[in-house]
């Protein structure tokens, strides 16, 4: 997977995290409410499947997904490449241990990279920034629809599928009519997570590229 493709998705996830729900108008709103008010740490094991425009698996990793709100996670890739996502809460690190290279970006200057309508601060609500409807419940999943409110936006949905008050999975369809499918397991709310999993240091001998905040 490309520094690309992790990086959308990781800051379409903290975009989720970082946000407050305020009064929506359906059970499954009402579920992504509870789940956010929860998640002020979250540590969970995830597979990602990245899929073509005809449904072809494109590409697959593993890894490991700590939380800290606000501001602050970590993408921990393990299979079949090591990779590592770092927010630590000025900077957004991207390491790939086989090229050797160290990405950094000010977690502001990320953010703008997507469209304006997603930088919600700490007091607006995602609903200012998506359309939110309910789609239903399959297999005891209910799953939530969040559509970009503009035109110009580098993704065309996020489908989020909640168990309970808990999230099981998560959909991206960008605009390349690619999908990226996140799938979570083993997740843990309210966990005591190290402060130092959202500390990076860029190894001796790597090349850095972009300016530290």
């Amino acid at each position: 997977m490309s520094n690309k493709m992790m990086n959308r998705v990781a800051a379409i996830f903290l975009v989720l995290m970082l946000n407050s729900v305020s009064t929506m108008a359906n059970e499954g709103a009402d579920r992504l409410s509870a789940f956010l008010k929860k998640s002020q740490t979250l540590q969970a094991v995830f597979e990602q499947t990245v899929f073509d425009a005809d449904g072809g698996v494109n590409q697959q990793a593993k890894g490991l997904f700590y939380l800290s709100r606000p501001g602050r996670f970590r993408w921990d890739y393990t299979e079949p490449y090591k990779q590592l996502i770092v927010a630590d809460g000025k900077n957004i690190w991207l390491y790939d241990d086989d090229l050797e290279q160290v990405t950094v970006k000010s977690q502001k200057s990320e953010l703008g990279d997507l469209p304006a309508l997603l930088l919600a601060g700490g007091d607006q609500a995602l609903e200012k920034n998506f359309k939110i409807k309910s789609l239903g419940s399959s297999d005891s999943i209910e799953w939530l629809e969040l559509l970009p409110n503009t035109e110009e936006r580098s993704f065309e949905r996020v489908r989020l599928g909640l168990k309970g008050s808990v999230l099981q999975e998560m959909e991206l369809l960008d605009a390349f009519n690619q999908t990226t499918r996140l799938v979570f397991s083993d997740v843990k709310l309210g966990v005591k997570l190290s402060p130092s999993l959202f500390e990076f240091t860029p190894p001796k001998g790597v090349d850095v590229v972009g300016d530290i905040e």
